[in-house]
């Protein structure tokens, strides 16, 4: 009878045990369930943000590519609006030229006529730009340019055709001929130049532009021996 007994107690101890098991076994399985639905829903969270970011990274190129699209289309907008300063400040050169010329109460000069070595003829152009005879050695250098403008004098030429404009006070016309200056690669007179069309900008009453091109020889020719007066003449501007 007690055999009975302790074998029904036993079986009782492990049908309560596999109940218990049973119990644990399913809350594990539904733990496992939760989880796998929480990392279900985190992967498609990280798709969705994966999705997200290849958008963002689509659209970022999209706007690199406008804004370099944008750049170049300034630049090219700067070169139009240099080309057509330029031919402005040669049509208020010629316009400024013949007003002089008006009002100069004697005729024109007589055509200079060159000797046909260029070295004598610079130096007669140098020789009257001194005793202030600018028209007639602007008209010099005028020629000499005309005739051999690959001289290995053109660009002094070239710069001491604006010196005359700058000595006559047509301030238009000699910044015009300042800047053809540099059209010549690698000339000695190109620093000089830039001092000048910054000179002829603050003379024409155009501070901003006056500034502009004095800061540019400082920091495009930074050992000139003109950095010191631009550096003056950078005070002198309001």
């Amino acid at each position: 009878m007690r055999k009975l007994l302790f074998t029904a107690a036993s079986l009782s101890f492990i049908l309560f045990l596999l109940g218990c098991s049973g119990k644990k076994i399913t809350t594990l399985e539904e733990q496992v369930a939760v989880e796998n639905a929480r990392n279900a829903s985190l992967h498609a969270e990280i798709e969705t943000v994966k999705s997200d970011l290849n958008r963002a990274e689509s659209i970022n190129q999209t706007l690199l590519e406008e804004v370099k699209a944008k750049e170049q289309a300034i630049a090219e907008q700067e070169e139009v609006i240099s080309d057509l300063r330029f031919q402005n400040l040669e049509l208020k050169a010629a316009k400024e030229e013949a007003i002089t010329a008006q009002k100069a109460a004697k005729p024109s000069p007589k055509r200079e006529t060159l000797s046909g070595n260029f070295q004598n003829d610079y130096d007669r152009g140098l020789q009257k730009f001194r005793e202030k005879w600018y028209m007639e050695a602007a008209a010099i250098f005028k020629q000499l340019l005309r005739q051999n403008p690959n001289h290995q004098l053109a660009d002094n030429s070239q710069y001491w055709l604006g010196e005359c404009y700058y000595a006559m006070k047509q301030y238009e016309n000699a910044l015009a001929e300042f800047e053809k200056v540099f059209t010549f690669p690698g000339s000695n007179k190109a620093d000089v130049a830039q001092l000048k069309i910054g000179l002829c900008w603050k003379q024409l009453g155009k501070y901003p532009e006056a500034r502009e091109q004095l800061i540019r020889l400082l920091s495009s020719y930074p050992d000139s021996e003109y950095v010191s007066r631009a550096r003056d003449i950078l005070d002198q501007i309001p």
